[in-house]
């Protein structure tokens, strides 16, 4: 099985339960910490997943630190996690939930790639189109990619719209070769 498929397993059943108990919003914000703790750190992150250390001083060190912190709901996924060896998939499964949440919550999460780091006003342009059009709450996570040169390629849901400079510069590239090769041979 891969990672997504293992992601959308748990994190469906993770879903149900928090849709259940009316506190998804809560449960997602726990997971992206719980991602941020576990991964972020990669001494941290090596522990957990180091088959050197046994899963009971793992799930020790979960229980010592994280079961003030967060709901019972999220402890006992990582022990789950943990008494299964699977916590190396929590990213994903963390992934998936917000995925699913956003549906359930008809969010719009778009991935907006520029050149340089956006304005507020200018995100703010974007998801009020984005909204508008697709009836539904935008959520922008932007990405600076210098490659693009200029403009913006957003993606979301299974949708792409690539108004990016290199885009077009390739598409103009693509063009001149074509009607190069149309008629006459040419030597390079």
């Amino acid at each position: 099985m891969d990672n997504i498929h293992v992601g959308k397993v748990y994190a469906e059943a993770l879903l149900e339960i928090s849709v259940e108990k009316k506190n998804s919003e809560l449960i997602e914000q726990e997971l992206q910490a719980v991602v941020k703790a576990l991964c972020d750190d990669a001494e941290v992150w090596e522990f957990f997943l180091s088959p050197k250390i046994s899963k009971e001083q793992k799930i020790k060190a979960v229980e010592n630190s994280f079961k003030t912190t967060f709901s019972d709901t999220i402890n006992s996924l990582l022990f789950l996690l943990l008494k299964n060896d699977r916590i190396y998939f929590i990213k994903e499964i963390a992934n998936q939930f917000t995925l699913g949440n956003d549906l359930l919550k008809g969010r719009i999460r778009a991935y907006v790639e520029s050149a340089n780091k956006l304005s507020d006003s200018q995100i703010a342009e974007i998801q009020s189109t984005l909204s508008q059009k697709y009836k539904g709450e935008c959520i922008i996570e932007n990405f600076v990619k210098p490659e693009l040169i200029g403009g913006l390629v957003i993606r979301f849901n299974d949708n792409l719209i690539d108004g990016s400079m290199r885009s077009q510069l390739m598409t103009i590239k693509k063009n001149l070769l074509q009607s190069k090769l149309g008629g006459a041979y040419y030597e390079n």
